[in-house]
């Protein structure tokens, strides 16, 4: 299969699970931690839907 595709979807899977992670020890830590990883997140998504 295409190395960049493959490379695209193995980097995904290495974000979301980074994500995953972070929000759990963020949220944990505090509520300034969840409001600041809700701006890191929403900014995320901008970046994701602008380079479609």
């Amino acid at each position: 299969s295409d190395i960049c595709t493959l490379a695209s979807s193995k980097l995904k899977s290495l974000v979301n699970e980074f994500r995953q992670r972070t929000e759990v020890e963020i949220r944990g830590k505090c509520r300034l931690g969840g409001m600041m990883y809700d701006l890191w997140e929403s900014l995320l998504i901008e970046t994701e839907l602008e380079s479609q």
